[in-house]
């Protein structure tokens, strides 16, 4: 369950290490149901795991001759369900109407990491200079940790001069990677010798930090930034006696819970309260990831068997056209950013930073049986 090259970690902790499921106990429970003659077919399981014995890899002192050993410890408990659901909608001589809904929750916990330690960084962006994932006894599994606000009555504390926001003198949980929950709805029309099957696939809620975002905005490529700079900001005057619309109020309070009232430049909005490389605020990087995808579109057409039999040595000759990762239908994050662009395959995927674009791709394939 745990893993990735990690090395950077908490002041006060170890080193963090490599952690995989040793032992585990499982409970699963499930029902099929069909209605209307297995017209709507419907799936449902639950399922429990905990997993303890994890292997762990933990740091030895240097005088041990070795630079780690190898224990058992940590527990981890899963639970979630999977719910399907299959229909034809409708059945004529030449039309046929299908289609399906998928959806899946799942919630790791993490119950113990044993006499490990305290914290166990599962992976990092930009080492001690940015944000963590984070695992602490009690936690769901995905947690986010980095710098915070201040807050005083639940806003955020500004410094005296309007500038800069007061973070925290350590990192704490500021998100969640975990998904609400991941869905799909799949329809298959067939009429005569054509079908049509599309795939449409949802991630929804869980935190990302967004490396791009946040350099996007520092850098002044992001939109969001020409709104003041193309005079829409409040009326600021410089050190010059210079007046234009380009300042902007940074919300919250000061330190006596008096709101702030100073205009600033807008720079100060991104540079550095924005985030970034650096012991820096890390929410204002903390995106929801949630995304609505076109995953799949494939048209088959299948050749008559009376032109197949013309070509003799032919049994089946099918044709096919298929498109796959074609567009967002929805996405929560900003600036046209690739919400799949994640860092890493593994547990540890609540970083994005520089990721390419997605890619769709075409195919045209010929299936025949000789």
């Amino acid at each position: 369950m745990f893993g990735g090259d990690q090395t950077s970690y908490f002041p006060g902790t170890i080193p963090p290490i490599a952690l995989k499921p040793q032992r585990v106990n499982v409970y699963e429970a499930g029902t099929n149901l069909g209605f209307f003659e297995d017209r709507i077919v419907v799936d449902f399981t639950y399922y429990y795991k905990y997993s303890f014995d994890q292997i762990i890899r933990t740091p030895l002192p240097q005088s041990a001759g070795a630079g780690a050993a190898v224990i058992n410890d940590g527990v981890l408990s899963n639970s979630g369900f999977e719910l399907s659901i299959d229909a034809t909608a409708w059945q004529g001589k030449q039309l046929t109407i299908k289609t399906g809904v998928k959806f899946t929750r799942n919630r790791n916990k993490v119950v113990s990491l044993g006499d490990y330690a305290d914290t166990y960084i599962l992976a990092d962006i930009w080492g001690e200079n940015g944000p963590q994932m984070a695992l602490h006894e009690g936690d769901d599994f995905g947690t986010i940790v980095g710098w915070d606000y201040v807050y005083k009555n639940g806003q955020p504390v500004v410094s005296d001069d309007g500038k800069h926001y007061k973070i925290s003198d350590s990192r704490v949980p500021i998100g969640n990677a975990s998904p609400h929950f991941l869905a799909g709805w799949t329809t298959e029309f067939s009429y005569k010798n054509f079908t049509l099957r599309t795939l449409i696939d949802t991630k929804w809620g869980g935190d990302m930090y967004c490396g791009s975002y946040v350099i996007g905005l520092q850098s002044g490529q992001s939109p969001e930034t020409l709104f003041e700079r193309d005079g829409g900001g409040l009326p600021f005057t410089d050190t010059q006696g210079n007046t234009t619309n380009s300042g902007v109020i940074l919300p919250g309070v000061h330190e006596d819970g008096t709101p702030n009232s100073t205009v600033v430049h807008y720079y100060y909005k991104y540079l550095p309260n924005a985030g970034g490389w650096g012991h820096f605020l890390s929410k204002p990087g903390i995106v929801e990831d949630t995304w609505v995808k076109m995953r799949e579109v494939n048209l088959t057409y299948s050749v008559p068997l009376q032109i197949v039999r013309k070509l003799k040595f032919v049994q089946e000759l099918t044709l096919s056209f298929t498109g796959r990762d074609l567009f967002y239908i929805y996405t929560t994050v900003p600036d046209h950013i690739n919400p799949e662009g994640l860092m890493g395959a593994g547990d540890a995927q609540g970083f994005e930073w520089a990721s390419l674009p997605g890619v769709r791709s075409f195919t045209f394939g010929i299936n025949a049986k000789f």
